[in-house]
């Protein structure tokens, strides 16, 4: 189920944009990359590197929080929460919250 795949070079980094079967991409893969590139700048990420977005429904969504995370459904629940972005080594390199979250 792999779909379109498309890797973008914006140096220093590379950025693998997947788009699944029967996803319609609403913004074009060379704005995502550049999105993800400016947020790697702003966080200093470390160079060279790479991130892949994959552009999905809500059933591999709620399958990879099930098997993952132990939630059922596609999205996070609004308790509150954390999504942190790190390297292999566990450096955090940005961290967003919500409700009760904290980073």
């Amino acid at each position: 189920m792999i779909g379109r795949h498309r890797s973008i070079y914006l140096p220093p980094w590379r950025v693998d944009v997947v788009t699944r079967p029967g996803v319609e991409a609403k913004v074009a893969d060379a704005a995502i990359a550049r999105a993800v590139a400016r947020a790697l700048a702003a966080a200093r990420a470390p160079e060279p590197g790479a991130v892949t977005v994959v552009l999905t429904d809500d059933q591999e969504l709620a399958d990879l929080n099930r098997e993952h995370m132990g939630i059922d459904g596609p999205y996070l629940r609004d308790a509150g929460g954390a999504v942190s972005l790190t390297t292999f080594d566990e450096i955090v390199l940005a961290c967003d919250s919500w409700g009760s979250g904290h980073c």
